[in-house]
This record gives structure tokens, sequence and C-alpha cells, in this order.
């Protein structure tokens, strides 16, 4: 007898407060779900990385932006399994353009599902369409699922 069908997810964190209601979300849907769940964050790289020139050297800024990074990463690990999302848990880190970054993930480990985070930090919501973000939504080959932040109350 063959064992129950295993999800695969993909969940995008970035420390931001739409981050934590993504990882909330997949906490709530995948607890007690036979899931394997890929936690990915994207550092940010400079400009010449995301153009494909080589690379400054790494700096102590560097160091500390991963670092954070695997904190974020732990927490998240954490959480995930205290609510009882399993029984794969993996991390990952990449580097440069988050959009970019998240779409390289998905078409790489081909998920069931995207769970991502979207704070919308533009004065003016109209500049988003046809945003980066917009086309990694219309263009994954997965169901995607956008967590916006809460927001607070009083």
């Amino acid at each position: 007898m063959a064992g129950p069908d295993i999800v695969k997810v993909l969940l995008a964190i970035d420390g931001s407060s739409a981050g934590a209601e993504a990882l909330r979300i997949a906490c709530e849907l995948f607890s007690g779900k036979h899931v394997t769940i890929n936690v990915l964050h994207v550092m940010r790289g400079s400009g010449a990385e995301r153009r494909g020139v080589a690379a400054r050297p790494r700096s102590v800024n560097y160091e500390c932006e991963r670092l954070a990074a695997n904190t974020l990463l732990d927490a998240a690990v954490r959480t995930l399994r205290q609510a009882g999302v399993g029984p794969c848990v993996l991390t990952q880190i990449d580097m440069g353009d988050p959009p970019s970054s998240v779409f390289a993930a998905v078409e790489a480990s081909m998920p069931d599902v995207l769970v991502i985070g979207y704070q919308h930090v533009s004065r003016a919501p109209w500049l988003h369409v046809g945003s980066a973000w917009e086309r990694l939504v219309s263009r994954a080959r997965c169901s995607v699922i956008v967590a916006r932040a809460r927001e607070r109350v009083g």
C-alpha cells in the first residue's frame, strides 16, 4: 500500500510582517499534513550581482546579513515544527533580486504551492501593476498564496 501523497510547499519569507503572515498561514494550512516545506529567504544582492557581474568581496555587513537570515530561518523552522508541519522542513538562502530568486526556486523545485508575503510599500498602488512580484504570481507553475500583513487595529 502506497503512503500518502506528499505536498511540496515553497515558503518565501523576508522578515517583514507580510512574511510573518505567510508563515502563519503556512502553519495553519499545513499543520498535521504530510508536506515537504522549503523555507526560502533571499538576501538582496548588489546591482552588479543581479546583472551577473563579478561580485564584490564579502564584507562584514554580508556576514551580519547572513547571520540574520539564518536566525530568521531557524525561527521559522521552530514555528513550523511546533505547529506540526512536516515531516520534512528544509531551508534555503539565496542572494539576488527577491522576485527573480523566488521564481528560480519555483522553477527548480516545482512545488505544488508557493506561499509568499506581500507588503505594499509604495504610496502609489497603481505603480505595482506589471511589477516583478505580479509577474512571479502570474508565471508560477503552481498555486500561489499571497499573504498580506495584518493591519493593526487601535
